[in-house]
């Protein structure tokens, strides 16, 4: 007869955090003066207007335009966002050069992971 080894179910914690609520995914906020994180607020919510809206040229156009004045960690976020809002094979050519980008953290276009 073959015993087969024996084991604990992990019981459920109604308290206890899932795995991807430990990290806040989509909200990290760097340490930054208010005053830069004020301007990306404004820049995002632009974005998310136009995106509601259902203007995914706008959506582009307008973080073409406001690049440049994002921090350098919102560059990377918001980048991703609307790669993965309004990105396509069309515009692969425009994100390949965005994402070519000496800004410094790069590691910001990832989702954090626990």
């Amino acid at each position: 007869m073959i015993e087969l080894p024996k084991y604990t179910v992990p019981t459920y914690d109604p308290r206890g955090l899932a795995v991807n609520e430990r990290t806040d995914f989509t909200r990290r906020i760097p340490a930054l003066p208010e005053k830069q994180l004020a301007r990306d607020a404004k820049i995002v919510s632009q974005i998310i207007r136009a995106y509601e809206a259902g203007r995914g040229q706008e959506v582009l156009d307008i973080f073409r335009r406001k690049a440049r004045l994002l921090s350098n960690p919102r560059y990377w976020e918001v980048m991703r966002t609307v790669w993965v809002a309004v990105g396509s094979t069309e515009t692969a050519p425009l994100f390949r050069t965005l994402m070519q980008s000496s800004r410094p953290c790069r590691s910001w276009f990832m989702t954090p992971e626990v």
